[in-house]
């Protein structure tokens, strides 16, 4: 997995820090709060819930802090390319050039910069830099989303059971 790829350790720690999900309710309702439709299903592949403060702190103490580059600016990466004996090319590392000028080679980018995300952007539209602007423009959708983990047991009367979700729209 990609948890894996950063660190055979990751997901072993998202787990015991989060709650697995073992069945969601999704209920659509009319603007005064009445069903209109109930999905519910069983899950059947692992999904765990974890605030993302949580998930952070795991990440960041796996992760030498020389490492993690905080408010630095993506403004180029290129692949390095390695020929081993065999005569084949493979790729190993990737040189990542900052705005600032600052440069490093690494074996791993993570774009953690969220939803405009400058990394994916470069990354996913290299050749078409106008394209990816306008993929990643902000796009109003007419809907708001409030997310909150609030533990089982606080919510009286209970409402579900341990490892359920619930979602409400």
């Amino acid at each position: 997995s990609a948890l894996e790829a950063a660190d055979r350790r990751l997901p072993d720690k998202m787990r015991g820090s989060g709650t697995r999900i073992v069945k969601q309710r999704i209920r659509v309702t009319d603007p005064l709060g009445a069903i209109e439709r109930e999905i519910a299903f069983n899950m059947t592949k692992e999904q765990v819930n974890i605030g993302w403060s949580r998930a952070q702190e795991i990440l960041a103490s796996l992760v030498p802090e020389k490492f993690i580059h905080c408010g630095a600016q993506l403004e180029s990466y290129q692949l390095v390319q390695k020929s081993d004996e065999g005569d084949t090319t493979t790729t190993d590392m990737v040189d990542v050039t900052f705005a600032d000028g600052r440069s490093v080679r690494t074996s791993l980018l993570i774009g953690a910069d969220g939803a405009g995300s400058a990394v994916r952007r470069v990354m996913a539209h290299a050749k078409n830099p106008k394209k990816a602007k306008a993929s990643y423009a902000a796009r109003y959708s007419g809907q708001l989303l409030w997310n909150a983990i609030v533990p089982t047991k606080d919510i009286q009367p209970l409402v579900h059971g341990i490892g359920e979700v619930e979602y409400i729209t």
